[in-house]
């Protein structure tokens, strides 16, 4: 990991355990706790989650938009957002659970960011 030097008092999350993880993956999302009609809204609130790096919510919202996307057609927003959320959180799991991960990801995180 590279961080520029201006930037080196930003705090770095520790990885999660192996043991954390498959908790995390074994909890059932509650979809009405992240169903909101406005897609820009939506959007906003996902991306805070990125931001905040909080991996519990993140894995819960890229569990719904994968049930969503297998009943039916998803945005184009929300299937960018869950390409980049696999991303982030795939390299990292697949890290901690040994496991090889290739996805083509976009060079820039892509996170809030309009295309």
């Amino acid at each position: 990991m590279y961080i520029p030097i201006e930037k080196i008092d930003l705090s770095v999350r520790p990885l999660k355990t192996k043991e954390e993880l498959e908790k995390i993956l074994l909890i059932e999302p509650e979809e009405r706790l992240f169903y909101y009609k406005n897609p820009q809204k939506r959007m906003n609130i996902q991306n805070q989650e990125i931001r905040d790096d909080n991996v519990d919510i993140l894995i819960q919202l890229i569990k719904i938009h994968r049930r969503k996307r297998q009943k039916a057609q998803i945005s184009v927003g929300d299937t960018r957002w869950l390409k980049d959320a696999e991303c982030y959180l795939f390299s990292e799991m697949s890290e901690v659970l040994e496991y090889d991960y290739l996805l083509r990801c976009a060079p820039y995180g892509g996170f809030g960011r309009e295309s």
